[in-house]
């Protein structure tokens, strides 16, 4: 197989439901849907330390929607992409590029019951992504600058299951619980120590399976619609090979949004977030179990987005800002990368046009700050000095642009 890089928290995508309080407002029978929706994404960036990069990804989804009968409501899901991408520091290069994985997803939801609906999904993650073009493993960007710095993993499996509650027409309380197993598959060099003068070799990697709950509360008023919601999540070990390699601290994420229409053509909306890793469990040089380490390898990470548009007839325009900042340096299991210590601001500007009724296309550019703390070399779990992994402290200046159309029928 090929060296894979990985969406290593598909999990805690997947299994998060979104809540909304209409949703049982009509127990009417919808026809059949369906929607396409693509778009393209460019990233460039440059930093103080000499360094520079770029990154093309093209997503693509279809989603079939439909009610055959008053209590069931189906839906399916297909998504792919192609990613392209390029670092360069000091005249070296790494470019990588392939197909993302696939995923394939179903949720049957019921509505015979008044007030409560019951609903089960199903999650695949299929490894689609092909051998890549160049030193993949170093061409992965900052996951907190690039949204999508990686190219694809294991089979990953997820099903969950959960129950919106009504508790009156404006106010909806979910709750949902799922397990994600996921599969080993080819990852780059081994994290274990080695001799002197020995070159480390590439290994199977089995990230550990992820167990989520999930609970959300969400309100839909005349003029202001909510939502909270709160997932913690549970992880067993990861091996390299044979050998235990790590056990991640369990994890807890918060998120909140908001929404206000101001007036027919002004609204605005707010979201932001909190992620906390408890501390990781590591291999220890000697001793065969893992052991709690001492200082937490990971990093807390809070972000904030505001938008206000105005919409008329069939466009809608605005400013679109947002905040990030992660406390310290940290290891990111979703880019299997250190990532250091950083505030990010964006500014930039959103719109939205429907030229027909089943079809709209939106684009968006943004200017992105970053402030990078320095980072030492790295002690990769098995409390091996990993030389030459520290940077130093950085500034960084990055563009985003993006085209998509979302197409219904």
């Amino acid at each position: 197989m090929s060296s894979r890089g990985g969406w290593y928290y598909l999990a805690l995508i997947s299994l998060t439901y979104s809540i909304s309080a209409n949703q049982f407002a009509s127990a009417e029978t919808e026809s059949w849907s369906n929607v396409f929706d693509t778009s393209a994404r460019y990233y460039a960036w440059t930093n103080s330390t000499g360094g520079s990069g770029s990154q093309i990804y093209v997503p693509f989804a279809v989603q079939t929607t439909g009610r055959p009968n008053d209590d069931w409501k189906l839906e399916f899901l297909v998504r792919s992409g192609y990613i392209w991408s390029r670092q360069s520091l000091n005249g070296v290069s790494a470019t990588g590029s392939s197909v993302t994985d696939t995923t394939l997803g179903t949720t049957v939801t019921y509505y015979g019951w008044q007030g409560v609906q019951p609903f089960v999904s199903l999650n695949v993650n299929a490894p689609t992504a092909g051998a890549s073009n160049g030193s993949t493993s170093t061409s992965r960007p900052d996951s907190d600058l690039v949204a999508t710095p990686i190219f694809g993993q294991g089979w990953n499996i997820g099903p969950s299951g959960g129950a919106s509650f009504a508790i009156n027409q404006s106010l909806v309380a979910t709750v949902s619980f799922g397990y994600t197993y996921r599969g080993p598959f080819d990852e780059g060099p081994s994290l274990s120590p080695l001799p002197p003068g020995q070159a480390p070799a590439a290994g199977r990697l089995k990230p550990g399976d992820v167990s989520t709950v999930n609970t959300g509360l969400g309100y839909k008023g005349d003029r202001l619609a909510a939502q909270i919601s709160v997932s913690y999540s549970t992880e067993t070990t990861t091996y390299h090979g044979a050998l235990p390699l790590f056990q991640a601290g369990d994890r807890v994420i918060v998120s909140a949004k908001a929404g206000y229409a101001w007036t027919d053509n002004w609204s605005s909306r707010i979201a932001t977030s909190y992620s906390h890793f408890n501390r990781n469990k590591v291999a220890q040089v000697g001793l065969p179990d893992l052991v709690r380490e001492t200082l937490n390898s990971n990093s807390d990470v809070y972000s904030v987005s505001f938008d206000t548009s105005y919409a008329r007839a069939n466009y809608s325009i605005g400013p679109v800002v947002s905040y990030l900042y992660r406390n310290h340096n940290g290891y990111d299991p979703t880019n299997l990368a250190f990532t250091p210590a950083k505030t990010s601001w964006s500014a930039g500007v959103s719109g939205q046009i429907a030229p027909t009724n089943t079809t709209s296309i939106s684009a968006s550019v943004a200017h992105v700050w970053v402030n990078e703390g320095d980072s030492p070399d790295k002690i990769i779990p098995v409390n091996f000095l990993l030389v030459g992994s520290g940077i130093p402290a950085s500034s960084t200046n990055a563009w985003v642009v993006s085209i998509g159309s979302n197409i219904r029928f």
